[in-house]
Parts: structure tokens; sequence; C-alpha cells
């Protein structure tokens, strides 16, 4: 799951989680506990870099996915980015990242505008 996913869940799913994550090439350890619009990020310096290879035509989830991740600092993430040129991407802010995941998934389990669930017509 990619970082954006993940903190998107606790919106989508109406109950806090807690994101555990393993920094690419350090294996460093990310936690970030999410209750909807609110988190606690551990290191408190994390960040997620958002990144996609520019191979055309490739479906979104194998072109962006793999290389949405957090990292413990923009130091970390603009390293891993150097060593990784065939990625293209930009290094999210916590409340950006979080923003992007709820606005994204937050209401994907919510009943549409307008529908009447439990009711026969």
């Amino acid at each position: 799951m990619c970082a954006i996913d993940a903190l998107g869940m606790s919106a989508m799913l109406g109950r806090p989680v807690t994101i555990t994550a393993a920094e690419p090439g350090t294996g460093r350890r990310i936690t970030v506990a999410v209750d909807n619009d609110q988190a606690r990020w551990a290191p408190a310096t994390a960040v997620v870099f958002a990144g996609e290879t520019g191979e055309a035509g490739c479906p979104s989830a194998d072109r962006c996915c793999g290389y949405i991740n957090f990292f413990t600092t923009r130091r970390a993430a603009r390293a891993w980015a150097r060593g990784h040129p065939e990625i293209t991407g930009t290094i999210l802010s916590r409340d950006g990242a979080l923003r992007i995941g709820i606005d994204e998934f937050g209401t994907l389990m919510r009943p549409a505008a307008g529908s009447e669930s439990g009711t026969e017509g």
C-alpha cells in the first residue's frame, strides 16, 4: 500500500489506525497514528515522497504506488530520489500528505449522496 493510501484509511474506515512503514533503502521505522484528520508522526521529521515512473501506458498502480513512500527526513527522501533518477516526484509535508490521503480515500466507503440505504423501492 502506498503512503497516501495508508494515510487515508482512518477517514475511510471511520476509526483510528496506526501505520508502520520501513524507509526505502535504510529500513528505518516510521510510525504514524492517524485519527481522521489528526496524525502523530514518529519521527516528527518524517515526510512522504510522492513519485512515479515515466512509463507511458503503464497502469497508475504500477507507475506510482511503489514510489509513494514514507521517509524519516526530507534529506533521506532527497537522497533516495537522487539514487533513483528513473523516478520523478516531490516531497510532501506531513499535513499535505494527510490531506491528499483523506481527499482521495476518505469518502470511498460512505454511501453516495442521495442514496437511501436500507429501504426498498
